[in-house]
């Protein structure tokens, strides 16, 4: 359910990206016509169950039928087309992921220096802590939002994957 997050939740997913033409993201639960016409991304995989709002026609759109997890073990083991070393954002509007495990195979999906962000409806500060075991640059950022008529706040967790280690131990970002 749309709670009115969507927009801030891609905007700080792709804060961290600012100024890169080659953007390539993995989203779930979003509308993709967020993403579409961004400032650098060329690339939009959108996964869930049955059809996907907002997706439209786009050539830059990928869908994916079913679940997240089912969809990243199905890139590992090459029965589906995923993005060449990995996706530069990893979007996903549920906080089901923010366990150990779904985390790592959220970190697996990201290209050293990508970025994850994930929204929950409630405040989760062991998610910061696991989410900090895993990645740099660990944010959580309160949106406000109406449900219902009355006033609330969605939490956006934001973390980018380690960069890897170029020649002579300086690490680089991709």
């Amino acid at each position: 359910m749309e709670r009115g997050s969507e927009r801030s939740l891609v905007e700080l997913a792709l804060a961290p990206l600012r100024g890169r033409d080659d953007i390539t993201a993995l989203v779930v639960g979003v509308s993709p016509g967020l993403l579409v016409g961004a400032d650098g991304v060329r690339r939009v995989d959108v996964v869930g169950e049955g059809e996907v709002a907002g997706a439209g026609d786009d050539p830059m759109l990928h869908r994916h039928a079913g679940e997240l997890g089912m969809f990243l073990k199905r890139v590992r083991l090459g029965a589906e087309g995923g993005v060449e070393g990995g996706w530069l954002a990893v979007i996903v509007a549920d906080a089901a992921f923010g366990n150990d495990a779904g985390l790592e195979k959220l970190e697996a999906a990201l290209r050293p220096g990508g970025v994850v962000a994930l929204r929950s409806t409630v405040r989760d500060t062991e998610l910061i802590v696991r989410m900090s075991a895993r990645f740099t640059n660990v944010a959580e950022v309160a949106v406000p939002v109406e449900v219902e008529g009355a006033a609330s706040l969605d939490y956006v967790y934001r973390g980018r994957r380690h960069a890897r280690e170029a020649a002579g131990g300086a690490s680089t970002v991709n």
